[in-house]
């Protein structure tokens, strides 16, 4: 594979390629291998062709053995873009900044870990190869998506409306970049359709950053594929395929087989919202059962991960976690009410003309509403009851939504099929377009807010009315009914009665004998808070740890790991108590058994911010005790409630 990157002006240029990376990163209420998971399989989907079911299978490979990691090496053009990510890093210990991408010189050393995710049944990187006049921008009636340039050479090319889809942004592709150690992404295709002989197509994009080469100043942005014709053209037909067959995939001989393969080489796993070891293809299950359990029971989608040892794991295998909802909406598929039901209601929605500069005219659509009561304990997980899973498109969960505000309500699970996954008609796909504008780039929820809105200003009237309709029809179905007063205070006497020595004698312990922690002041100091916790411990007692750490409050949403403060300065009372900084930012101290009773003292900070942001900061104190023989953290029993500061 032939590698181009093209010269930078004497004055420098915007370093765009990096900024729809960032933007993917900014948003914390989902975590980042979320999102990665969801923006594949939401790309695969969107590229189904016609009905056909879209078959989607991540593997993972660790190359050890010398002939086959040179040949992919020599495949994915190594030699010419292991200098370029040299350089790049260059300039950043240049500007005594920390290098941003792997270090070549150790990057292919022991073994190159390697993720591959491969479709079946899409229609491939279909489309032109080249834009050559203003006038080829325009997509005719019946003409193929520009795949082939939106995925492999622009940044942020939006192609989605023209599948019917309600994809805006045209960023979510970033993922992939950002999970390569080089942000580097090979592609694979089998193209279902094409003006010429092209069968095959493989490609490569690199987004680095400037850099120097031979003291010449060059662009980030680099393609890889065949230079013979002046400038990087794709790799076509057998040469692509003799390109595949070095990488160690399929090459996609058959006809039936259209579709793409996406290559990350030197892996960089994205964070997880777990901080337990889960193996990487069963978080790749997961997530892709969480977000797109609608389609995978309709049978549009079909996900199967594996590990570099070859263990499988298929989304089917966590579709139990989200039974209740996927009872609710078959029933709700197939026009039948089960006893817990709520009656179903069809809430209506005009998606006014447009988006501009389009013209599309309104059309009359609904949002599907329906809801369950949860009567049995432990029939729903407890961060699903009272939620609604929001869905639209070809069968995509945008989020589990709260929309009932703070009226108290009874235990459900509820349903909001918009788009396609409501309405099977033509409007439809005008509600998916209106839905994808309320969306915010990482799709996830329906916000009357989003940016993409201030271009369709007529839509968000729509919006705040559909959302204001969804509320009153969960709040109204939930609404747990008030009693009538009486004249009877017996409950109000009850209450008052506080808790002490008296008659009953004194309260009784903390159960299973468990020590309680006592935070004595979380407080702001001068760009850190301060914090101390004490604990008293029993004689002979079992060891325990103690993990503490400081989450960062948000407006919105949950923070992950990532956010959390560092903590330093930690002392301990006994002195001698062993004290580790664990990776996922907490601080892990171990109380051995002790031989008299000792009360523990743990005092500490958290590392300086800079005071700009400290003084917009804010910093919640969380601490939970671990046994030996706890392999998962009990982070549900934290002191108290949280401590702001």
């Amino acid at each position: 594979m032939d590698w181009e990157f093209y010269e930078r002006g004497e004055a420098g240029d915007a370093y765009a390629a990096s900024q729809s990376r960032i933007i993917i990163e900014g948003d914390h209420t989902i975590s980042p291998f979320e999102i990665f998971v969801r923006e594949v399989l939401q790309n695969s989907l969107d590229a189904a062709l016609s009905q056909a079911k879209v078959k989607v299978r991540f593997k993972l490979h660790t190359i050890r053995n010398p002939g086959p990691k040179q040949n992919f090496l020599n495949a994915i053009g190594w030699p010419a873009l292991k200098e370029r990510v040299a350089a790049a890093n260059r300039i950043r210990l240049n500007r005594q900044e920390p290098p941003e991408f792997g270090n070549p010189e150790t990057l292919a050393g022991t073994g190159i870990q390697v993720l591959e995710i491969s479709e079946i049944g899409t229609i491939g990187l279909v489309g032109p190869e080249a834009v050559r006049s203003e006038q080829d921008e325009r997509r005719l009636p019946g003409e193929s998506p520009k795949a082939y340039i939106a995925l492999t050479r622009d940044d942020a090319r939006r192609e989605k409306q023209g599948l019917g889809s309600g994809g805006t942004y045209g960023l979510g592709k970033a993922v992939l970049w950002s999970a390569s150690q080089i942000q580097t992404v090979v592609f694979f295709s089998r193209l279902a359709n094409s003006p010429d002989e092209t069968t095959h197509r493989a490609a490569a994009q690199a987004r680095l950053g400037p850099h120097f080469l031979n003291n010449h100043p060059y662009r980030g942005l680099g393609y890889g594929g065949d230079k013979r014709d002046g400038w990087c053209r794709p790799i076509r037909n057998e040469k692509a395929q003799e390109l595949a067959t070095k990488l160690m995939i399929n090459r996609r001989a058959d006809a039936s087989e259209t579709g793409t393969t996406i290559i990350i080489p030197f892996w960089n796993q994205p964070d997880s919202d777990v901080d337990d070891v889960v193996p990487t293809h069963v978080l790749l299950a997961r997530y892709a059962a969480r977000f797109f359990w609608p389609a995978i029971v309709d049978g549009r989608l079909e996900v199967i991960a594996e590990s570099d040892t070859g263990s499988v794991e298929e989304a089917d295998d966590h579709l139990p976690h989200y039974q209740p909802f996927i009872d609710l909406y078959q029933r709700m598929k197939q026009g039948t009410r089960g006893p817990q039901d709520a009656l179903p209601e069809k809430i209506r929605m005009v998606v006014p003309q447009g988006p501009p500069p389009r013209t599309d005219s309104e059309t009359k659509t609904f949002i599907h509403a329906n809801m369950c009561d949860v009567t049995k304990e432990g029939e729903v997980r407890e961060d699903f009851k009272c939620k609604v899973a929001c869905i639209r498109g070809q069968g995509m969960v945008v989020g589990y939504a709260k929309m009932t505000g703070n009226t108290l309500v009874k235990p459900f699970v509820g349903l909001a099929l918009g788009g396609r996954a409501g309405d099977v008609s033509n409007a439809g796909v005008r509600g998916d377009v209106l839905l994808g504008f309320s969306e915010y780039v990482t799709h996830t929820k329906w916000d009357e807010k989003s940016a993409s809105l201030r271009h369709w200003p007529d839509a968000r009237p729509a919006i705040r009315e559909l959302l204001k309709q969804l509320r009153d029809y969960f709040e109204r179905n939930s609404r747990v009914e008030q009693p009538e007063t009486t004249s009877d205070l017996s409950p109000l006497e009850e209450g008052l009665r506080f808790p002490g020595i008296g008659p009953d004698g004194p309260p009784p312990p903390p159960p299973d004998g468990k020590p309680q922690l006592h935070l004595q002041y979380f407080r702001r100091a001068e760009n850190q808070y301060n914090f101390e916790i004490r604990t008293r411990i029993k004689a002979n007692s079992k060891p325990i740890s103690l993990d503490l750490w400081v989450e960062a409050g948000l407006e919105t949403g949950s923070a992950s790991k990532g956010d959390r403060f560092l903590l330093e300065n930690i002392r301990t009372i006994p002195t001698n108590l062993k004290t580790d900084q664990l990776t996922n930012r907490k601080f892990r101290i171990t109380i051995p058994t002790l031989g008299s009773e000792t009360q523990v003292k743990i005092v500490g900070t958290t590392q300086k911010i800079i005071p700009e942001v400290f003084a917009v900061s804010e910093g919640l104190f969380k601490a939970t005790i671990v046994k030996p023989n706890e392999l998962e953290e009990a982070s549900h029993e934290t002191i108290g409630e949280d401590s702001y500061a």
